[in-house]
């Protein structure tokens, strides 16, 4: 068939693999790193069918190059679905909190206070931090200057019922939009960081087996060993 009837071949041997690790990756969360095998296997079979028997070094390069693919492909995949996992688990908690806030008052007092210590220091002026100095975070009135809190208590009872929960939704909005955002950048940086620590030795090794056994099957070699 030749060189086209290669590629599709030893492609759809390569897919199968590559979807076979991710889906079992992701079922049992535990890689098996024989798989790699597996898919140089089917990826050389794919080729030798599907190309031309005379192509000889030809099929078991392309070979190579489609297993060594599908296998990144798929360890890369099986990465993406437990990243994605994590992500889910962490936006349910994020939705969760939410809800669990959105009726306590003291809370968003805090973040109009937030506000006004804004629009101080927008404007140059002083802060009197408890203590002398900014605190990494704030997470009750006591970490809040007295009179910062006595006013966004004042601003936040002076809204109408109407008034504050458009407040609430508005800044549940915000904190989701600013949630997505890092998290785009935290979900790339462990693609990254997860497909390069989840080579190990075993992987590998089970790589060049891949690599051996797509080549010797698309070249037919493997009826000299």
């Amino acid at each position: 068939m030749g060189l086209l009837g290669a590629v599709v071949g030893g492609a759809i041997g390569g897919a199968v693999g590559a979807v076979a690790w991710a889906a079992i990756a992701y079922f049992t969360h535990f890689e098996l790193g024989i798989i790699a095998w597996g898919i140089g296997i089917l990826v050389g079979v794919g080729v030798r069918i599907g190309g031309s028997a005379e192509a000889g070094i030809a099929n078991g390069i392309l070979a190579v190059c489609i297993a060594i693919s599908a296998i990144a492909a798929g360890k890369y995949v099986a990465i993406s679905f437990l990243v994605s996992d994590v992500e889910k688990e962490l936006q349910a908690d994020l939705e969760a909190e939410i809800s669990k806030q959105h009726n306590a008052d003291g809370m968003w007092v805090l973040y109009v206070a937030d506000q006004l210590i804004a629009e101080r220091e927008s404007k140059g002026e002083k802060v009197d931090w408890p203590g002398g100095h900014e605190p990494d975070s704030r997470i009750n009135e006591s970490y809040y200057p007295p009179d910062v809190i006595q006013d966004a208590k004042a601003r936040w009872a002076h809204m109408s019922p109407q008034d504050q929960e458009t407040y609430k939704l508005a800044l549940e909005a915000k904190l989701r939009q600013e949630y997505t955002k890092e998290m785009r950048v935290e979900s790339k940086a462990a693609h990254v960081e997860g497909f390069a620590k989840s080579w190990g030795l075993l992987d590998i090794v089970f790589v060049v087996l891949a690599v051996a056994s797509a080549f010797k099957l698309a070249t037919g070699t493997e009826s000299d060993d």
